[in-house]
């Protein structure tokens, strides 16, 4: 509907879904904050978290580890699994835990020296013999695999598993009847184990038993309908017969697009010796994927362990032809075939970038860009490939040059794709260079430019360069979606409109700051959020109390001051800090020195951020220790060249005692 004042609108416009009853179901309205639910509180109450002390023996080390692992932060919990290691060279969880990242990385000989370490505590240990097995099965050590399988089942513990284990080897050896008797053994541990029961079908049916297979596939299926092993199986005919699997038969594997299941049923043949099946899946998904190259390195993997070499390298040969896809391997069963592939042709450029892909995202960084490497020395032009290899030089090797040619050279590859921008701005702005970050912006792309996530980047530029109303401008000239940065914009807005206010505040320009504050505490249509119920703008909040208290509008400045101490009850991080700098305006200076020394020593934490220091340091500038803030914003940047908090602050210090320099 046409209107002609949005705001109003706004205030008006209702949105109901009625049953035929009458029925309210849904109400929207426009008038109401897009994230307005009250603040979560936990009934249980506040836990303080303990920190881990300098002296911490291994078990304690292994806790906060799994603790790190449970809240997402796996690098951080490697390494304190490393610590624990060093600490105590025979400390079996922590040993395990390491084992299990290298297997996944497919680093099987660092996997066999930690669990050979952890055995030799304890060599009947179930765990680390199940673990040791798995290790041994994926480096083709069946004899090994199996001794250690057949221990966890001697001495207790995941039994069930060992048992399908031994089943799955026995198929792969041919030995269908050991295989049947294995596998109902794990069965009759674990009834509801349909992919143990699946195996079991698979065997019946090499075996040349097509009736009772039938029976035990149908009761998978029964258990599990779209069980996607099961279904594959239940494709498939007896040995003897025609085969019947293919993209039709198939179909229900997965919807289009979806080849990553296919893979997984077809690694999962593969590992059984089933060649035959594996490669019928395959076919299927290249039927229906045809321009995925894994597909087609799987079925030349497969020729090769066949001994068909022709066939194997006309398979590699259409992978490699094939586009570059976004599939990423992430099976360890993937990068055995990768493997497989790069053994045959070393120069295979596709194969080289998607081990270097399956390589990074296992940790292995510096062997994946050794692939990547390669493949670009070889010739392959690809902007993923160029980012990739600047994601490595950036993030792990801290060289911002390496970093910054590698995405200009993705950028001159594909000048359309928006998100090297943001990068390539951030590896500049680490490096010092705005020369290069206004380049960067006044040579993009139009339709670039219009992206929500790059003009956040070009306002943060404009504000480290203290072009307040140009960042200002171009958040404003730009409606940004609530789904893509849109916190984020208004994050930028507030930065810029408090930025300025100090900016004004210095020139003793109160009324025109005061005005910056307020627009502060807006929240413009066009930057995608809404006012919360309960907003934490507590900065802004004190800035304009101390702009009203040097216009001389001292209940003004109180009144501000007291929203911000208000609104930062609940909050950290900055939020505390402004609530308790308002505190200290109030006159609570007590509680205010109490909350402040908090925040200062919050860069004395063994595992304190570089945004922990730069709180610390704004903590110790309202106690009046200079000095001290500006070595915490110093070491801010020295954890991260991108904190934008302590950038600022150093800015805005340095060009401070410019000023005095010059009165004097």
């Amino acid at each position: 509907m046409p209107v002609e004042q949005l705001d109003a609108a706004r205030k008006q416009l209702a949105v109901e879904v009625m049953s035929k009853a009458g029925e309210v179901l849904l109400h929207w309205s426009a008038a109401e904050p897009v994230d307005g639910n009250p603040d979560f509180v936990s009934t249980a109450g506040e836990h303080e978290q303990k920190q881990l002390d300098a002296n911490a023996a291994a078990d304690e080390l292994f806790r906060f580890g799994v603790r790190e692992e449970q809240e997402g932060r796996p690098q951080k919990a490697e390494s304190l699994y490393e610590q624990a290691v060093e600490k105590d060279s025979g400390y079996s969880p922590a040993l395990l835990k390491l084992a299990e990242r290298d297997y996944r990385a497919a680093d099987f000989a660092a996997a066999e020296k930690r669990l050979s370490q952890a055995l030799a505590q304890d060599s009947t240990d179930p765990g680390i013999n199940y673990l040791a097995g798995i290790v041994y099965r994926a480096g083709g050590q069946m004899s090994r695999a199996q001794d250690a399988f057949w221990k966890v089942v001697h001495f207790g513990g995941a039994r069930p598993p060992a048992l399908q284990q031994l089943g799955e080897i026995a198929i792969q050896e041919k030995r269908y009847v050991d295989a049947e008797r294995l596998l109902g053994d794990a069965l009759r541990y674990n009834p509801d184990n349909q992919l143990t029961r699946t195996a079991l079908a698979v065997a019946l049916r090499l075996a040349g038993d097509p009736r009772h297979r039938r029976q035990v596939v149908e009761q998978a299926m029964a258990a599990m309908p779209i069980f996607p092993f099961a279904l594959a199986e239940s494709s498939r005919e007896p040995r003897g017969t025609s085969p019947a699997m293919s993209a039709d038969s198939l179909s229900a594997l997965g919807p289009r697009g979806e080849v990553d299941t296919y893979l997984s049923v077809a690694a999962w043949y593969r590992g059984l010796g089933d060649f035959a099946s594996s490669n019928q899946v395959l076919n299927a998904a290249a039927g229906r994927f045809g321009e995925s190259p894994l597909v087609y390195y799987y079925l030349a993997s497969n020729a090769w362990k066949q001994d068909r070499d022709p066939e194997g390298a006309r398979y590699a040969a259409k992978a490699a032809a094939a586009p570059y896809t976004t599939l990423f391997p992430h099976r360890v069963a993937d990068a055995l075939v990768l493997s497989d592939v790069l053994a045959q042709n070393a120069q295979d450029t596709h194969a080289l970038v998607l081990m270097g892909d399956f390589l990074f995202a296992r940790g292995r960084y510096d062997d994946a860009a050794a692939k990547w490497r390669s493949a670009s020395k070889l010739g392959l032009e690809n902007a993923e490939l160029e980012r990739d290899l600047g994601i490595w030089a950036w993030r792990v090797k801290g060289d911002r040059n390496l970093a910054a040619s590698y995405y200009e050279k993705a950028k001159q590859l594909a000048p359309q794709q928006y998100r090297l921008y943001p990068d390539l701005d951030e590896i500049y702005a680490e490096m010092g260079d705005n020369a290069r970050r206004e380049k960067l912006y006044a040579t993009a792309p139009a339709s670039v430019l219009e992206r929500d996530v790059v003009r956040v980047r070009q306002a943060a530029f404009l504000v480290d360069e203290g072009r307040f109303e140009d960042a200002l401008g171009v958040l404003g000239s730009h409606p940004f979606k609530p789904w893509e940065g849109g916190q984020v914009a208004r994050e930028m807005y507030v930065l810029a409109n408090v930025k300025r206010g100090r900016q004004q505040m210095s020139h003793k320009a109160y009324g025109e700051a005061e005005k910056s504050f307020r627009q502060a505490l807006e929240y413009p249509v066009t930057l995608g959020v809404g006012k919360p119920d309960r907003p934490h703008d507590e900065e802004a909040q004190y800035w304009l109390g101390e702009a009203l208290n040097a216009e001389g509008d001292r209940n003004g400045a109180l009144s501000a001051w007291r929203s911000a101490a208000d609104s930062g009850e609940s909050g950290d991080g900055n939020s505390a800090l402004f609530r308790a700098a308002a505190l200290q305006r109030l006159g609570n200076s007590q509680q205010a020195e109490k909350e402040l020394s908090r925040l200062a020593t919050m860069a004395d934490e063994s595992q304190a951020s570089a945004q922990d220091f730069c709180i610390a340091g704004r903590a110790q500038q309202f106690l009046g220790q200079g000095s001290t803030a500006e070595q915490d914003f110093r070491e801010a940047l020295k954890r991260d060249p991108g904190n934008r908090c302590a950038r600022l602050e150093l800015t805005r210090t340095a060009d401070r005692m410019q000023t005095v320099g010059a009165t004097h």
